[in-house]
This record gives structure tokens, C-alpha cells and sequence, in this order.
């Protein structure tokens, strides 16, 4: 860690090398025979109805998006998965929905699209568009204070300013966003309205749900004989998967992958730890003798200057040096200490009187982030609004005429009370640190404030805290050693028996993996660099990679399966097809064991199995009542019986069974069956919004080869 500050110093020198690598990089990648500038590569993100999607053209799509969202300020990782979701699922409205709609005459008017704005509902397109990147909160200015929720009012407000500005363009994209959720919304309803339930659906679940029946039973359970007992040959292997490769459970409409694989933790050493902390401590003492703290700060730690000197009321101190900080004077530095995954030095480097909360009122002018002639020109004429204002105390009144923010502008531009976090920096900074009365004037990225403070808490003791931070990471002396450790591991585990023979460390697996997927919460960030491994086309099952260098971890993986779009290889197959082999022989040994039987009690001494009884069931429980589990199949022979007579050997979930109606209670006569019509109406028009979307798909064909590029 003592390198730090000498890879500082050199930083010039380091640009200068990085910057001949990268030359040289691009040199050798022109002139070599396999140029990747050159070749013709597969850019192709996918496939809808026959048409490939080009990588550029929907990168572009994307980006448009993101800068029609957040701005200059960009998205963060998260955002632009959404953003790229978002893109891709209006391609396919493009190129599929679109002509649905046209047939069916399905559009959205003018007048729904006002409604959409002036209701606006959790979830829809504006709630994205007015929420926070970051966080995924609605921003503070746009926020209903009653309600938490989107205020519509303002929504409506800063649409028109923006369709009133240079760059009202920039709405035609919310806009087209908001009439394809509408069209769809319409879509699905419309095939809902098409599913409804007949009557004589409705009677059949009226009676499921009201029939009962108190039958007794004898279950001979396959828990009874250990799997390991029952013997599956290749030949019942090929039978059963012959008998059912058409059925669901074996068609795969995608292609997928599974892969084990084995982690080796970058955890630092306790050398590594030591070197961070005599780090820290070395920066102790020049931190104090230090007076330019901001810029020490900036020189040593690994974080933003932002995000490391900030100022803290008593309760919210780091709970490790509280005691400490507030009774310590200025200029005392503390540490190191552990906060989350960093250790930290921390300077007192102020201490003032500051609000919990403020009361405050704006006058808001909409300015273009960047735009500094109209910067220049909202600021003047909030500076002469300001000197209205204090002359004729009459801040309401101009703010009702002049404020951009309509929402705040109707009550006089009152923002009501508010803590710290709730806005955005340079209007809590400035409401903040000033006093009741003052009229300050900050810039934003919502543009020019004129904000008038009118009430303030009671001022308590805030204490401004200057860190240094070191990010608590292994050591490049350690990295190498656990990937050395990991390199190992794959030259002697090279194969799928080896792999899975080894019992040194724990084998993790992740099943059913497609190209597009992320599976950062099996294998932490970086996981897409596995997956595109798998998918290589000259990589087969078995296959080892070499180590995976991810963010908190080495990773070396094994495919332990291809599943092709279509039937399911019989090699695949084989972990569903087992224990349903098991099942049928473990069902054929008990139905033997029932034996000839006329009433249950013999059904019982044949198979050496207890009568049991099971009280008012209905056929809708699917379930055995005291959490039995559900067994539709013996609940359903059941209620078919006649009272008192004896069923044929049940194969069920838990086990074999033989079983014996002893009272049947019909339904009552003349029930409303309107309830059940309705409550089943519902459900079908719910399944119809997901199901008519993956039929067209289906159906036009729907390829998506987004893993390769994101």
C-alpha cells in the first residue's frame, strides 16, 4: 500500500506508457492477419421475424435513450440494462405489435396521451423518466409530498416547458414510449375480453370448490425405500425418454447452458492488512500538520473527494470514532478504522451550528445543463426578482408569475420542510448553510433557483469529517497467489471426472443459462465473461476453462451441459428422467404389494400400511388438509367414488394409495355462480397479457443474441 503514493508521482509517466501500449495495440491489431478492425464480424444482436437487429444500429438506440433520460450526467450500469431491456422489447413492438395493431385499429389519441401524463400510475413510463438513476426514487422536485408518488401537475408542467424549449424534440421519445404501453395495454385487454367463462365452467368450479368429501386411505410412501435400492438401467433410460422427448418438460425453446464451477475468494491477507493500516498510519501525522485538507484528501483516497468530506450530525458519526470525533478538537485525525470495505483516517476538520430541517421557497428558471448565455441571463433576472422581492416582501406573488416549476409556483414557490438528502446539492448546500431570510441564488440541473429561506430548526452541532480512505483488497503478491492457486486447479481438474471428483473445494453450479443472462448473484459481477465462455462454439460439455478473473474472486468453470433449442438430448434429460424411473419402479412394487383386495382393511394387511382418514376435502384444495401436501390425483379418484367404494391402486406425489369414499356432501343447490365466473374471467384475461405476447413471438421467430455484446 506504500506504493500508492509513489504510482501517484509517476502518473505522467504512466499515461505516456499506457498511451504507447495502446498504439502499439492498435497497430499490431490493424496489420495483423486476423484484424478485428477489418474482418467481417457477426454484429448482428439478433433476429426478429427474419430481420437481423445490427449491434451498432441498437447501440445507437440506446444511447439516444439514455441521453434523452438522464442527460449529460449518464446512467449508471443498472440504468443501462434497463435502458438496453427497454430498447429491445420496442424493437420487437416495432417490428411484431405494430402490425397487430393496424389490423385490429388499435391507436392511442391525443386525448389518452394527456391522460396518461395527468394520471400518471406506479410503474408506467413517466415514473421511469422522473425518477432518480441513482436511487430509483421519484426525484424530490416531481415528488406528490402527500402522497410519496409522482406529482402529475408538475409532470404536466415540465413537459410543457420542454415542448415550449429549443429541445422539445427530446419529448418525442417519451412520447412514442408512452403510446406503445397504451397500444399494448389495449392489445391485451382486447384478447382478455375474447376469453370468458361458460356457465357451465362456472358450475363445474362452484361445485370444486363446495363438494367435500371425508375419505380413508393406505399410502405405501416412496420415502420408504432409499433411491439408491432402485436400479435404472440405460434400457429404462431410452424407453422413458422415447415415450415422453415430446412432451414439455424436454422441449427447450432456447438454447441454454449449465456450468459448475469453483471460486477462489480475493481476500486480502493479514499482511495485506497490515501494509493498509501502516498506511493509514503513516498519513496520520501529515494529515494533521496538513492545513489543505481537500486536497489531501484528493492526493490519498481511493474514493471521491464528494463522497469523503461531509458533514455529520452527532447521531449519524460513524458509531467507531463517535465518542471520540465530538470530544476531540479540530485538527484531531482518527483511525484507522473499518467502514464497510475500507479502512479510513478521518480529520475533524470543522465544527458549526447547522438545521436538521429547512423550510424554503424558489422561484425556478429552466436552463440547459451547459448553456452558459442563458445560465448568465436566468441569473440576472432572478437577481432583479430578488431585488423586488426583498423591496415589496412579495416572493409568493413572483413566484406564481415567474417560476418554471409549476407544482411549487401555484403555493408561491413553498417547497414546505425538507432534510438533508431530500434535494439536490447545490440547493441543500445553499438552504443549509444560510440563514432565515437569505435569497440566494444556485445553479442546478434543473436550472436557475432563486430560493428564499423562511424557517430553519433549531441550529445543533454539525461535524464536517475529511477521510482518507484505502479499499480493503488483497495485495497483487496475494492475487497471484490464489491465481496461481486457481491455474492449478485447472490443469489438474482438466476433465469432467477430475473436476467432479475433486473434494478440496466446494463445486457451486448455475443450470439453464442463456446467452442473454446475468448471473451476478450466483457468481458475483463480471459473471457475463463465463457465460460467453460456454457458449463458444468450439466448447463442449466437459470442457474446463481457464481461470476468470472477476471482481472479488477467481472463478474456474466446467460445462456440465448443452441443452440445443428443440428436444432435449437424452444425455440432458437424464437428471429429469431418473427420478420418474425410480417413481414408476418404486409404484409398481407397491401396487404388487396391495395385492387382490375387495374393502381398504385388506388393501391395508396386504401392503402392511395404516387407514388413515382425510375430512372434508375439496377437489379445488388439490392439497391433503394438515400440510400433507398436494395430491390432485387421489383427492380427484376420491370424489369421483361412490360412497363406500374402494379405488384402484393411486399413484401420487407422496406415494401409492389406495383409498375408500366413506361421506360425500354435494354442493348446495342454487349457489351463485357469478362469483366463480368472475374471479375465473380474471384469470384468464391476467394470463392473456403474458401468453398472446410470447405466442406472436413464437411464431414470427424471436432471436436474441444480446449476451454476446453486453
Amino acid at each position: 500500500m506504500a506504493a500508492i503514493g509513489t504510482i501517484r508521482k509517476q502518473s505522467g509517466l504512466l499515461i505516456v506508457i499506457i498511451g504507447v501500449a495502446l498504439v502499439l495495440f492498435l497497430l499490431g491489431d490493424l496489420f495483423s492477419g486476423g484484424s478485428s478492425l477489418f474482418n467481417n464480424q457477426d454484429v448482428s444482436i439478433g433476429v426478429i421475424g427474419g430481420e437481423e437487429i445490427d449491434q451498432r444500429d441498437f447501440e445507437l438506440k440506446v444511447r439516444e435513450a439514455i441521453e434523452s433520460q438522464y442527460g449529460t450526467e449518464g446512467a449508471n450500469d443498472q440504468a443501462k440494462k434497463s435502458i438496453r431491456e427497454r430498447v429491445w422489447q420496442q424493437l420487437i413492438n416495432e417490428k411484431i405489435l405494430q402490425k397487430q395493431y393496424a389490423k385490429l385499429g388499435i391507436s392511442v389519441s391525443p386525448d389518452e396521451l394527456l391522460d396518461q401524463v395527468q394520471n400518471t400510475q406506479p410503474g408506467s413510463i413517466l415514473y421511469q423518466y422522473f425518477s432518480d438513476p441513482q436511487t430509483g426514487q421519484i426525484i424530490e422536485q416531481f415528488r406528490d409530498p402527500q402522497t410519496g408518488g409522482l406529482d402529475s401537475p408538475k409532470v404536466l408542467s415540465a413537459i410543457e416547458n420542454l415542448l415550449a424549449s429549443e429541445n422539445a424534440r427530446d419529448w418525442l421519445p417519451i412520447e412514442k414510449a408512452i403510446k406503445d404501453d397504451v397500444a399494448m395495454r389495449k392489445y391485451t385487454a382486447l384478447i382478455g375480453k375474447g376469453l370468458f367463462t361458460t356457465t357451465n365452467e362456472a358450475e363445474s368450479l362452484y361445485k370444486d370448490k363446495n363438494t367435500t368429501a371425508t375419505f380413508s386411505y393406505v399410502v405405501k410412501e416412496f420415502m420408504s425405500i432409499p433411491d439408491e435400492e432402485i436400479e435404472v438401467t440405460d434400457a429404462d433410460f431410452n424407453a422413458y425418454y422415447n415415450a415422453h422427448k415430446t412432451e414439455t418438460t424436454f422441449q427447450s425453446e432456447e438454447e441454454t447452458r449449465n456450468v459448475k464451477f469453483v471460486q477462489f475468494m480475493l481476500t486480502p491477507s493479514e499482511t495485506d492488512l497490515a501494509e493498509i493500516n501502516a498506511e493509514l498510519e503513516r498519513l496520520k501525522p501529515l494529515f494533521v500538520a496538513d492545513t489543505a485538507d481537500t486536497a489531501f484528501v484528493a492526493e490519498n483516497s481511493e474514493s471521491a473527494v464528494k463522497d469523503m468530506i461531509k458533514f455529520y450530525d452527532k447521531r449519524s458519526l460513524p458509531p467507531m470514532i463517535k465518542d471520540t470525533i465530538t470530544k476531540s478538537a479540530i485538527g484531531t485525525v482518527v483511525g484507522p478504522y473499518q467502514a464497510g470495505k475500507s479502512m479510513m483516517i478521518s480529520k475533524l476538520s470543522q465544527i458549526k451550528l447547522s438545521p436538521d430541517s429547512v423550510q424554503a421557497s424558489h422561484i425556478l428558471i429552466r436552463v440547459d445543463d451547459g448553456d452558459t448565455a442563458k445560465i448568465s441571463a436566468a441569473k440576472a433576472k432572478l437577481d432583479s426578482l430578488k431585488t423586488v422581492a426583498v423591496k415589496k416582501k412579495n416572493f409568493a406573488e413572483l413566484a406564481k408569475e415567474y417560476s418554471d416549476d409549476l407544482g411549487s409556483g401555484e403555493k408561491g414557490g413553498e417547497l414546505d420542510w425538507f432534510t438533508k438528502g431530500r434535494m439536490v446539492p447545490p440547493f441543500e448546500k445553499a438552504c443549509f448553510e444560510g440563514s432565515v431570510g437569505d435569497m440566494p441564488i444556485v445553479e442546478s440541473q434543473f436550472g436557475v433557483h432563486l430560493i428564499y429561506i423562511t424557517d430553519q430548526t433549531k441550529p445543533k452541532e454539525a461535524y464536517l469529517l475529511s477521510s482518507v480512505d484505502l479499499i480493503i483488497e488483497p495485495s497483487k503478491y496475494t492475487s497471484d497467489e490464489i491465481y496461481k492457486q486457481a491455474s492449478k486447479f485447472a490443469v489438474d481438474h482438466n476433465t469432467r471426472e477430475k473436476f467432479e471428483a475433486n473434494e478440496a473445494f466446494e463445486i457451486l453450479s448455475a443450470e439453464g443459462l442463456r446467452m442473454a443472462d446475468d448471473i451476478a448473484g450466483v457468481m458475483g459481477p463480471q459473471s457475463k465473461e463465463v457465460i460467453r465462455w460456454a457458449y463458444e462454439s468450439d466448447n463442449n460439455v466437459g470442457d474446463v476453462s481457464n481461470p476468470f478473473e472477476l471482481e472479488d474472486k477467481i472463478v474456474v468453470a466446467m460445462i456440465s451441459g448443452i441443452t440445443e433449442k428443440g428436444t432435449m438430448s437424452l444425455e440432458m434429460a437424464k437428471p429429469f428422467i431418473q427420478p420418474e424411473i425410480i417413481k414408476e419402479k418404486k409404484s409398481e412394487k407397491f401396487k404388487a404389494e396391495f395385492g387382490t383386495y375387495t374393502t381398504l382393511e385388506e388393501a391395508s394387511r396386504n401392503a402392511k400400511a395404516d387407514i388413515q382418514k382425510a375430512n372434508s376435502v375439496r377437489f379445488s384444495d388439490g392439497s391433503l388438509p394438515g400440510g400433507l401436501g398436494r395430491e390432485a390425483a387421489l383427492i380427484g379418484t376420491a370424489l369421483s367414488l361412490k360412497e363406500g367404494a374402494v379405488s384402484k391402486p393411486i399413484v401420487g406425489n407422496r406415494g401409492v394409495f389406495v383409498a375408500r369414499l366413506d361421506v360425500l356432501t354435494p354442493a348446495p343447490e342454487g349457489g351463485d355462480i357469478n362469483q366463480e365466473r368472475t374471479v375465473s374471467d380474471n384469470n384468464k384475461g391476467a394470463r392473456a397479457d403474458r401468453q398472446a405476447y410470447d405466442a406472436l413471438k413464437k411464431e414470427v421467430g424471436v432471436e436474441d443474441n444480446r449476451g454476446k455484446f453486453y
